[in-house]
């Protein structure tokens, strides 16, 4: 006769309150106290926010688990508890879901676990047995021993990074970061050479997994952490990874790599700033890195530039720790800051600007930039331009889960400004195209500009040569394929401070800059 391994409860929960459905802290919290309502331990708790609406939670306990995932836009969660054993109670975890989420019906199935433990395959008990005893099978009938310093390395925790929630390695927070070291080196050495032979093995890494939908993601090895610090409005990390350098990463949304930000920040800049006769007064809002303002600094015009950043965590971090990104543009003479609301900052200038750069954050639901992509923002930006001046934002990834959400920016600026352009170039550390809208009252069309012609302007203006764009890079940026062009005309509604809170209308994706 069968064994009794636990018992397992899954319940769909219709009419439940779609605030509470989409509120993170509210169900972090919930999860918890429903495993110990059934009389389970709660071992730790993780969550994952989706782009635009959802979230999943997972409560590990000593029983096994207790996960939920949310559908705000139909009312609906759905509970997966696995106790171990049979002396505790699942239903008793989905009564209070239920109750916390004002539930107006269920559905639930109770299913009892490992009672054909009996007919477990001799090949699956093997492959466990050899697991646990160190041993990787070859696939080809043989196998061999894990050697004793790589089995070390094999990561017992993954590391995740994505739309608002980050899981970090185990151990406490201030603990030292593991940067580097004889033992990565050592393994680095192995690497290579058995990549010569044509080999891999395994090594020492996390992972961060940057995900652009809930169907894709770019993961990247992790060598270490550098920096976890929280600040009054988001939790800082920077990380090292192996093949793009160090990354900055706000409230779980990967914001620029070490080895590419040059790419980003140079198309964010410089080919808004050649549509300009020579801006010589700037606005930046955001960019927390300092690579823009390091980027905006190159223009031999610019004699004025205000950075309107919200948190000053942020830059004392990057100072610290990113000094590649900024370069000492931080400590330049003509550089201002202001802390504080960027938009409350821009309603209430009265300082007149040839250039405003927005690096914000992508407007994914009711994140803090959100506010700064409407209609009336973009007014209140247009009222501090000077005759000729020129506007320009970072608008999203130029992927196919990412149309909607870059249309609406696109769509937006031509509510407000007669001359709207967006121009796009790819981003190896993201894979895929970024793109930038530049705006303003009668800007010349950047595809006027001939390769020879952006060379020339380069020249003229940068006190240093860029080390991407130039004349050939302009050319791809704003030649943009067909299925983009027809998505800038037909998808994404124009937003409003009024739909600030209606979420279901925009679909983000990726984080953008600071």
């Amino acid at each position: 006769m069968g064994i009794l391994l636990g018992r397992q409860l899954v319940a769909d929960l219709y009419g439940c309150d779609p605030r509470l459905l989409d509120n993170e802290p509210f169900l972090r919290h919930h999860v918890r106290e429903a495993a110990r309502a059934a009389g389970a331990t709660v071992l730790g708790v993780h969550s994952h926010r989706f782009a635009p609406v959802g979230i999943s939670v997972v409560a590990v306990l000593s029983q096994s688990h207790l996960a939920i995932h949310t559908w705000p836009e139909y009312g609906i969660c759905s509970l997966d508890l696995y106790l171990c054993g049979d002396s505790l109670t699942p239903r008793l975890a989905r009564e209070h879901m239920a109750r916390a989420l004002g539930a107006e019906r269920f559905e639930e199935a109770e299913l009892p676990r490992g009672t054909a433990l009996h007919r477990i395959s001799r090949r699956r008990a093997r492959v466990c047995q050899m697991a646990a005893a160190g041993v990787r099978n070859n696939g080809n009938g043989t196998s061999e021993p894990l050697s004793e310093g790589l089995y070390a390395y094999l990561p017992d925790e993954p590391l995740r990074v994505s739309g608002g929630d980050a899981e970090r390695p185990s151990g406490p927070a201030d603990s030292p970061p593991r940067v580097g070291g004889q033992e990565h080196m050592d393994w680095a050495r192995r690497a290579a050479e058995a990549f010569k032979h044509g080999r891999q093995i395994w090594g020492p890494h996390r992972w961060l997994h940057d995900w652009a939908s809930p169907w894709e993601y770019t993961a990247h090895a992790v060598r270490g952490q550098v920096c976890r610090e929280r600040s009054e409005y988001q939790e800082i990390d920077i990380l090292e990874t192996e093949a793009y350098g160090r990354c900055l990463i706000l409230d779980g949304e990967v914001q620029s790599y070490e080895a590419d930000e040059h790419i980003y920040h140079e198309c964010l800049v410089h080919p808004a700033f050649l549509l300009h006769p020579g801006p010589r007064s700037v606005l930046v809002v955001g960019g927390g890195e300092g690579a823009t303002i390091r980027e905006v600094l190159r223009h031999r015009s610019v004699e004025r530039v205000i950075m309107a950043e919200l948190d000053p965590h942020v830059v004392d971090v990057c100072r610290r720790h990113l000094p590649g990104f900024h370069a000492g543009a931080f400590d330049h003479p003509a550089v201002r800051f202001h802390f504080g609301d960027g938009r409350e900052f821009v309603e209430n200038c009265q300082e007149k600007f040839d250039a405003v750069i927005l690096d914000l954050t992508n407007p994914i639901g009711d994140s803090l930039s959100s506010p700064l992509f409407t209609v009336e923002f973009y007014e209140a930006t247009r009222r501090i331009l000077n005759p000729g001046a020129v506007v320009v934002v970072q608008s999203d990834a130029v992927s196919f889960y990412g149309l909607t959400n870059f249309a609406s920016i696109y769509r937006t600026m031509r509510e407000v400004f007669p001359s709207v352009y967006v121009g796009a170039t790819y981003m190896p550390s993201f894979t895929t195209d970024w793109s930038f809208t530049i705006a303003g009252e009668r800007l010349p069309d950047p595809l006027g500009f001939d390769v020879d012609t952006v060379d020339r302007l380069l020249r003229e203006r940068l006190n240093s040569p860029t080390r991407f764009y130039d004349g050939h890079a302009h050319q791809r940026m704003f030649h943009l394929p067909r299925y983009v062009r027809e998505a800038m005309e037909s998808l994404g509604l124009v937003r409003r401070d009024a739909d600030l809170h209606r979420r279901d209308k925009y679909s983000g994706v990726r984080g953008g800059n600071t």
